[in-house]
């Protein structure tokens, strides 16, 4: 089993409520990427990262990880996202992002592609990231996850969102880009909506409210367990890898065929990753040893 991921790696500067900053990897993409690697699963990462230390530190460190990287070529210098943490842990962020990664002719054969956050945004990488997820089309299981964050884009993301949904067969997003997309609608009609442009299954994570699935036959809610929150960064990144990791093995029609005790099992060792993603300073996802 091979996963692949297309997207943005970048540094986080985390600066917490007293002040202090530090810098770690990041980018939703490269977390994916590696929580994959943590959870034993073969994964290959397509990203792009400026010729300068920050980029340097970037590739030595998704190579440690056992992630297999795929370097676009491009001029930008590396992306940074400003992460500012609340007393709680939650984070929000400010981007100097530069998207624009050329990728050569040589694909490898993948069960699953994974793409989404920024890298399916910001042009002209986006258009780039579209005729690959059209490469893949068929011939391996399409996982997308919006990641939507305020200010990257001075525009409507609902068209933008509808139009990536409707190339996956799995649409992971969190209720914060639910209602980005969808401002004022249920996340039951949110779900509805994607799934009639042809996911099979579409999850809806909640934070500590836990996480729902619907295929167009069977509905699942699981609340989230109780945990001590360090803070939320990779936490969301981790769920989705999780959930990719889990159906890698499976057909675009198994996934759509899913019960809802599978699609219980599913969330809630998701939920289980996620959860100890955030008892972690940063995006810190454990290794399948800690889980078991």
């Amino acid at each position: 089993m091979k996963i692949g991921v297309i997207g943005e790696s970048l540094i986080d500067v985390l600066t917490d409520a007293s002040g202090a900053a530090v810098e770690r990897p990041g980018g939703s993409p490269l977390n994916v990427a590696i929580t994959l690697a943590r959870l034993d699963v073969d994964v290959q990462l397509f990203t792009a990262v400026g010729d300068d230390p920050r980029g340097n530190a970037l590739l030595a460190h998704l190579r440690d990880q056992g992630v297999e990287v795929t370097r676009g070529q491009s001029s930008a210098a590396t992306a940074v996202a400003r992460a500012i943490l609340d007393a709680d842990g939650h984070a929000t962020y400010d981007f100097d992002v530069t998207w624009d990664p050329k990728f050569g002719a040589d694909w490898p054969e993948l069960d699953v592609l994974h793409f989404g956050s920024l890298g399916a945004l910001i042009t002209p990488g986006a258009v780039e990231v579209a005729s690959v997820i059209d490469r893949y089309a068929g011939k391996a299981l399409i996982s997308y996850d919006p990641n939507w964050r305020d200010g990257i884009l001075d525009a409507d993301p609902q068209p933008i969102v509808e139009a990536n949904a409707a190339r996956a067969d799995i649409v992971k997003l969190s209720e914060d880009d639910a209602a980005a997309a969808y401002p004022g609608l249920e996340l039951e009609a949110v779900a509805r909506t994607l799934l009639d442009l042809g996911p099979g299954l579409v999850v809806i994570t909640q934070g500590e409210s836990g996480a729902s699935g619907w295929t167009q036959k069977a509905t699942k809610h699981c609340p989230a367990a109780p945990i001590e929150v360090v803070d939320t960064v990779g936490a969301g990144d981790a769920f989705t890898a999780t959930l990719i990791s889990e159906l890698a093995e499976l057909s675009r029609d198994q996934v759509a065929a899913l019960s809802k005790r599978e699609i219980e099992l599913l969330l809630d060792f998701a939920s289980f990753v996620a959860g100890k993603t955030c008892e972690r300073a940063g995006a810190d996802p454990p290794l399948i040893a800690e889980l078991f």
